[in-house]
């Protein structure tokens, strides 16, 4: 389990654990899993750039409580390059470099909430047990960042 400390404007700590890293050009996303108060806080504070005029159409409040919740993330497009200056645009080094700062450094811009951008939420739903062989279903929303950045 690699987990992400983030800095919010709040100060206060949020724990996150990373469970996806993509790569794509000049795109860096990182996909994180929180429990649902966490979530709860990251609306409520707008943190990740989750403005109310930015959550979409299937915008959910509120999942199932016993389970995680999925953001996937993007990093604000004008500090890609400040961050290929520090390390190697690599998932490795990057999950390693994000999981560094947020013990070491927590005034970090690479862990500051506002430097991320929430393109989607999604939350695992439970199947009926003849359909849980095919594999899993996701369900949440999609947010405006997600086609603008």
């Amino acid at each position: 389990m690699t987990i992400l400390n983030w800095n919010d404007e709040f100060g206060k700590n949020l724990k996150s654990e990373i469970i996806g890293c993509t790569i794509n050009g000049e795109r860096v996303n990182i996909t994180i899993s929180v429990d649902c108060n966490t979530y709860k806080y990251i609306i409520t504070n707008e943190l990740f750039n989750l403005y109310k005029e930015t959550l979409g159409q299937n915008f959910r409040h509120s999942f199932e409580q016993n389970k995680s919740i999925e953001i996937e993330l993007r990093l604000d497009p004008k500090l890609v390059s400040v961050l290929k200056l520090a390390i190697e645009l690599d998932k490795k080094e990057i999950i390693g470099y994000l999981t560094k700062k947020s013990k070491e450094d927590r005034d970090n811009i690479f862990v500051n909430t506002q430097t991320w951008y929430g393109l989607n939420v999604k939350q695992e739903e439970d199947l009926p047990d003849n359909l849980k062989i095919l594999g899993s279903v996701k369900t949440g929303f999609d947010t405006r960042w997600l086609k603008e950045l």
